[in-house]
């Protein structure tokens, strides 16, 4: 613990000889680089597919395959 804080008077209070280690000696940003979730244009630079997407290719062309083994047993 390295500070504490009053929620009545809304102030941090900082622990004497308590210091925060940061991961490589600096402090993170308020908003990491992709964003919270992935909205940031940055990150978007190739077309990544979503899981619904895939969930969607691959339950149509299960739907495909099932069909058409099914046409060809009972032709």
């Amino acid at each position: 613990v390295v500070s504490q804080y009053n929620g009545t008077l809304k102030k941090i209070r900082p622990i004497p000889g308590v210091a925060i280690h940061w991961p490589g000696n600096v402090v993170p940003k308020d908003v990491p680089w992709c964003g919270f979730e992935n909205e940031s244009i940055s990150c978007r630079r190739g077309r990544v597919f979503t899981v619904l997407e895939i969930l969607a290719v691959v339950g149509s062309l299960t739907l495909l395959v099932i069909t058409m083994s099914s046409f060809l047993i009972y032709r």
